[in-house]
């Protein structure tokens, strides 16, 4: 393997691990291995479905009217960057 494809590899591997987007494609974090950052606005899965919420003092509440919704959410993840103009 050359440098170069085993450096790329650990790259992704890293990320992978990081739950974190791998060439673009995001991936869904479970809530058990990491959390949001403070303040983050995520999409989240819940058994309801999919919703966007804010994670702010370790909980998600909905980023529209502000409910709390803890206990339900499974997994989440960034929102995507919105398209260029």
């Amino acid at each position: 393997m050359s440098n170069r494809t085993n450096k790329m590899s650990k790259e992704m591997a890293k990320k992978q691990k990081q739950q974190l987007p791998i060439n673009g494609v995001m991936h869904w974090v479970a809530c058990d291995k990491r959390l949001p950052d403070h303040e983050e606005i995520v999409l989240v899965y819940t058994y309801t479905g999919i919703d966007i919420f804010q994670f702010l003092d370790d909980q998600f509440y909905h980023y529209e009217n502000g409910y709390v919704q803890n206990g339900v959410v499974t997994h989440w993840m960034p929102l995507p960057k919105p398209p260029c103009a």
